[in-house]
């Protein structure tokens, strides 16, 4: 087993049509980046209704690039794996 995710979607996001969108999209993007990430990691994404806006307005485009932008900020991607968890808004220091 390479790595395990868990994918949340609260009601928040929306109803059960974007909800499900959101969730689609998320396992096509965690499809295309799970070649490069770190074996034995477990990922959890939840997601907010930003993610339903930015499905709506870019779809798998825009979902990639944010999942892929938090991959990098987690350190998931390849090299030395990161401590502890990591927000889309948090800050890292430099």
């Amino acid at each position: 087993l390479e790595f395990r995710r868990v994918l949340f979607r609260s009601r928040k996001v929306g109803g059960a049509v974007a909800r499900n969108k959101v969730k689609r999209l998320l396992r096509e993007a965690f499809a295309g980046a799970e070649a490069e990430l770190n074996p034995g990691q477990d990922i959890v994404v939840v997601a907010r209704p930003q993610a339903r806006e930015l499905a709506d307005r870019e779809g798998l485009a825009g979902i990639d690039a944010s999942l892929t932008e938090l991959i990098e900020k987690a350190g998931l991607r390849g090299g030395p794996i990161a401590p502890g968890p990591i927000a889309a808004s948090d800050e890292r220091p430099a």
